[in-house]
């Protein structure tokens, strides 16, 4: 909220933000077959489990520039474990099935940011005639834990040289 003394109305912003969290990650595992590629025929079950670093990056269409700062990235630990089916269609293709669960938390510090654009409309007007204009604003992103973790699952394509 905003109190102008020009025109002695108070002012509200109508933009929200809303943060979206995207991540990199580089994981190194390992995979156990029970039974060789060999052995096993056209039916493939495979386990496996990874870990590695990964960059967690913080983002607002709104507010923030496409460049991120230092304090809108993250690096953090990624771990993931899988377990997965596979069939082989011919002795060169074969196609699956996975489900697995990953591991990914970062936490990010408190930081403030300067908006160069914020609209405002008089407190109860929310109408195209209603007076705009734009102004600096400050705000402060609160420090805050991000979890990224939860079930997989998905499809597999396998090609064999």
């Amino acid at each position: 909220n905003y109190f102008s003394t020009e025109y002695g109305k108070r002012y509200e912003s109508y933009k929200y933000f809303s943060f979206h969290y995207s991540y990199i990650s580089l994981v190194l595992g390992l995979n156990w077959k029970p039974v060789s590629p060999a052995a096993a025929g056209k039916h493939l079950v495979e386990l496996g489990i990874a870990a590695g670093p990964a960059r967690v990056n913080l983002n607002s269409q709104n507010y923030l520039s496409s460049t991120l700062s230092p304090e809108l990235r993250k690096m953090s630990w990624s771990c993931n474990g899988h377990a997965a089916y596979d069939y082989s269609w011919t002795r060169y293709i074969s196609l699956g099935i996975f489900i697995g669960y990953q591991y990914l938390r970062a936490s990010f510090p408190g930081a403030t940011f300067v908006s160069e654009r914020q609209e405002f409309w008089p407190q109860g007007q929310n109408s195209s005639s209603a007076v705009r204009f734009t102004r600096r604003t400050e705000f402060t992103i609160p420090g805050h834990r991000v979890l990224l973790d939860g079930k997989t699952f998905g499809f597999r394509v396998g090609v064999r040289f």
